[in-house]
């Protein structure tokens, strides 16, 4: 297996590393904003440069998967092609600050408490720097760090890999989770753990937390409702359909509603790969009380 020649293209390295990530053909034509023939034809070319299948064929629209080879390569090419992009977009930025986007990963239970205050600080100082804010659970957020899709991540854990791959963590603040109820329509605290519970949904990494609890406890939740946004949590607790967990940051005032504290600590970590932090990324980590000189 080698290089048969030198017409090694750049584009057909960057279509099969948007192969790789998506998985599927369909969706690579549609992030390279091209036809599906296209990427085919550019996967054929790298093959052919490299003597080598890279891909397995799979029936349509089913998830592709790559030879031994293909992940070799595709490992090797997605940091060379991520380098790449960062090299360019730091390039861009030490130009013009102000013309540029920070991407955070963020799990939603930290969004009003913990980065909402930071936005407005940070948009008084740079108007014109756009922000994309995506919500999703530790293993996306880890996952999508380390593929340089997101700047920095917000959430209410280390990333595993941290120690590993360099992942720089940083606790910002402590919590804890409490029992939320209606105060008119549940009156009696000693009965909380007996009523109906307003829960997140299975896939939450507070979830997961909340069982464990349970379980130390030697408790048995009467699970009513499951619910995948904190805020539809409250909602539904202040209008009376049960009793609900979330952590105490997250509540906002209400007259109808009355917490009871929870033993389940939570520590808010900011996490980030120092090696590419890029310029307007470092104004923002700032305000969080980062180094200057981290990278």
């Amino acid at each position: 297996m080698g290089l048969q020649s030198q017409k090694m293209n750049l584009d057909y390295i960057r279509t099969f590393v948007v192969l790789g990530q998506s998985k599927n053909m369909f969706e690579a034509s549609k992030k390279l904003e091209v036809n599906a023939s296209y990427v085919s034809r550019h996967l054929k070319h790298l093959e052919e440069e490299l003597n080598t299948k890279l891909v397995i064929p799979t029936p349509k629209f089913k998830e592709l998967k790559l030879t031994k080879e293909g992940q070799y390569f595709f490992e090797k090419y997605e940091k060379i092609y991520n380098e790449i992009l960062l090299t360019e977009k730091e390039y861009k930025q030490r130009i013009k600050l102000d013309d540029c986007k920070i991407t955070i990963g963020i799990n939603a239970m930290l969004e009003k408490k913990y980065l909402m205050p930071k936005l407005e600080i940070f948009e008084k100082k740079f108007p014109h720097i756009s922000i994309k804010i995506i919500n999703e659970e530790t293993e996306k957020l880890t996952k999508n760090l380390l593929q340089f899709k997101y700047d920095f991540i917000l959430d209410k854990e280390i990333p595993k890999e941290n120690k590993m791959i360099g992942i720089q963590s940083q606790k910002i603040a402590s919590s804890n989770y409490c029992y939320i109820k209606n105060k008119e329509k549940f009156k009696n605290r000693k009965d909380i753990e007996k009523l109906p519970l307003i829960v997140p949904i299975r896939n939450k990494s507070e979830r997961i937390q909340m069982e464990n609890y349970f379980k130390e406890k030697g408790i048995l939740p009467n699970i009513k409702y499951e619910m995948d946004n904190i805020d539809r949590v409250i909602d539904y607790v202040e209008a009376g359909f049960g009793v609900g967990i979330v952590l105490k940051d997250n509540l906002y005032i209400s007259k109808n509603i009355e917490s009871v504290d929870l033993d389940i600590p939570c520590e808010i970590y900011i996490s980030y790969l120092p090696e590419k932090v890029m310029p307007t990324t470092l104004e923002f980590l700032k305000l969080f009380g980062i180094s200057k000189d981290i990278t």
